[in-house]
């Protein structure tokens, strides 16, 4: 048995000999010497009677707080841990050796200590917030966040719990509790800075930029511009959509404060969002090479990697609708990247097609069943933020029919942050039916298609086309759908719009496809996403509305609804899986079609 242990057996037996000594008056001169700050002398004093009679609780408690009061952290503890032993039940003296762990530093004994004090003494508010405040120091942020609520139900009206809960949920990821209490907590205090700017923040994380502006926008109303709302207000811009301006922004910022780690951070996420892999990759590298382990980095690294992998899909299509036509589809394409802007690929198809005898829509010979295939090779290449070409070149090949050239080029131009613009001419088989197919009646599509994003919360979708066929046939179509951000949260985004969508052909032949003089549709849409976690979701998206063509005596309602599973978004095996169904009211009756894809892809 050492030492140590033998003196506290010894200052046991004394106590329980001697209680009343434990109850002793404090001595005038060490009085004296505590009211004239001669702090050494008192503890000297003290240390005099306890060398003499070492049961003297009063006198060590006084010690430890000298020894706090000079800066002796550990020795303060030390003799507070002994006390601590000779008496457990004592929630105070437990609660004081809380404080003199935190003051010397060592946060896991401190919160243990106060914990046992609240353990002790349950309703006193006074060590639950101190054990919350320490829990968060010492890492453990669910029992911080635990700790913090029970503070609440002690306490209801604390306005310093709520937003310490505010803090505690943010930091174990709900976002969406966290937003209540830091809105509950500022409803008390409104002219807390720093709170204001940890709400707009927490916004973001859960990817209400737009909202989280519009506290910076108050913020800069009730107390100016300061560094940490414009850098905040930078990174907001960056993930909200705004890459170029937030660039522009972010300059002046990082001049004054080249070694900032979170403005840095910030540069390459608005470099990725602005089009600019090669610079964003040079940014992460200065990320990792600073903090090679913090998780933001690492999140931000696949965001800025996972599409700029190579990688090898496999698609396995099916489609069936009340006209009794059916179809299946393989397709198989890789994609190589020579370098962060350019892109080689190859790929190859093959789809089966049929329709009952009798529908219209078998093949030009009666059969049912037809089949077609093809194959291709393409480039792509970003030459700057603005500007992006890619094109494939390929042959097809119709089962007992022709070869034909297959191929497709594309521009992408985003000539403002808040327009994209895709152009893009295509030509196929026009394969909606084994009589189109067997007809090989080709389609050279052109698109421009523009996004106008007049503001965060706000979609404009606006494409128009015309497409001319090797049967003659000619078609036009304009499709608008503005939409609006209606709901973020840490777990499910919701935008609602309209859409509508003409289109009509120049002649109605019986070529096994749809060629109404003209068509609309006019319907209300709804795209909803749950995030299960960072690397899954779930998509669903709906239209309901109305539509006609020339034959139809009045509008017919319609609908149409799709959902998809995305599943390793940033993984080496993605997988997406997608439903869809549609239904549309005719003279003649209801039409009905639905569809389903998987898609697996190896990432390299």
């Amino acid at each position: 048995m050492n030492r140590k242990i033998w003196c506290f057996l010894a200052l046991l037996l004394i106590i329980s000999l001697h209680p009343a000594q434990v109850r002793a008056e404090v001595p005038e001169s060490g009085l004296r010497a505590e009211m004239a700050g001669e702090w050494e002398e008192a503890l000297s004093i003290y240390r005099g009677i306890l060398s003499q009679d070492p049961g003297r609780i009063e006198l060590r408690v006084r010690s430890a707080d000298i020894l706090s009061r000079l800066g002796r952290a550990q020795e303060a503890a030390q003799s507070l841990e002994e006390v601590a032993i000779i008496t457990p039940g004592d929630a105070d003296i437990h609660f004081r050796l809380s404080r003199a762990h935190a003051a010397a530093g060592n946060p896991r004994k401190a919160l243990q200590s106060c914990l046992r004090a609240s353990e002790l003494a349950p309703e006193n508010p006074e060590y639950v917030r101190t054990c919350a405040v320490q829990a968060s120091w010492a890492g453990e942020t669910d029992l911080a966040r635990t700790l913090y609520e029970r503070l609440l139900s002690l306490a209801p009206e604390d306005a310093d719990a709520l937003l310490g809960r505010a803090r505690t949920r943010a930091w174990t990821g709900e976002v969406d509790l966290s937003v209540r209490d830091y809105r509950a907590y500022l409803e008390k205090k409104p002219e807390d800075r720093e709170a204001r700017i940890e709400y707009a923040r927490v916004q973001g994380w859960r990817g209400d930029s737009a909202e989280g502006l519009e506290i910076l926008e108050d913020y800069r109303k009730r107390f100016g511009a300061d560094p940490q709302e414009e850098a905040l207000r930078v990174r907001l811009l960056a993930a909200g959509g705004r890459p170029r301006q937030a660039l522009s922004d972010l300059n002046p910022l990082l001049e004054a404060d080249p070694g900032n780690f979170d403005l840095r951070y910030t540069r390459v996420l608005a470099l990725h969002r602005d089009n600019s892999p090669a610079d964003a990759l040079e940014g992460m590298a200065y990320l990792e090479k600073v903090r090679p382990d913090a998780p933001e980095v690492r999140d931000l690294g696949l965001v800025v990697r996972t599409p700029l992998r190579s990688r090898i899909e496999l698609t396995g299509n099916y489609y069936n609708d009340s006209d009794d036509i059916s179809s299946y589809r393989g397709t198989l394409e890789g994609t190589l990247f020579l370098s962060p802007e350019t892109a080689v690929e190859i790929g190859g198809f093959r789809e089966e097609l049929s329709a009952d005898h009798g529908s219209g829509l078998e093949r030009s010979d009666g059969g049912e069943d037809i089949g077609h295939g093809g194959y291709w090779l393409g480039a792509s290449r970003r030459f700057s933020p603005v500007l992006a070409l890619g094109g494939r070149l390929g042959r097809g090949v119709v089962e007992d029919g022709d070869d034909y050239w297959i191929y497709r080029v594309r521009a992408d131009l985003r000539p403002a942050d808040y327009v994209d613009l895709i152009l893009e001419r295509e030509r196929e088989l026009y394969a909606l039916s084994p009589r189109a197919v067997s007809e090989e009646v080709r389609r050279t599509a052109n698109r421009a298609r523009i996004l106008w994003r007049p503001g965060l919360r706000y979609t404009v979708d606006l494409t128009a086309g015309y497409d001319t066929f090797s049967d003659g046939n000619r078609r036009w179509e304009a499709i608008l759908a503005p939409r609006r951000q209606v709901l973020r949260t840490g777990s499910f985004n919701l935008d609602l719009g309209v859409a509508t969508w003409w289109f009509g052909f120049d002649e109605d032949l019986d070529h096994g496809y749809y060629d109404p003089g003209t068509y609309q549709r006019h319907a209300l849409t709804a795209f909803g996403y749950w995030k299960i976690g960072d690397d899954h979701g779930l998509g669903l998206t709906a239209g309901l509305g109305v539509q006609k063509d020339e034959e139809m005596s009045g509008y017919r309602f319609g609908e149409d609804v799709a959902l998809e599973g995305i599943f390793g978004i940033f993984s080496d095996w993605m997988l997406r899986t997608s439903l869809s169904y549609a239904d549309r009211d005719q003279e003649s009756g209801s039409f009905d079609g639905f569809s389903a894809q998987v898609k697996l892809t190896r990432r390299f």
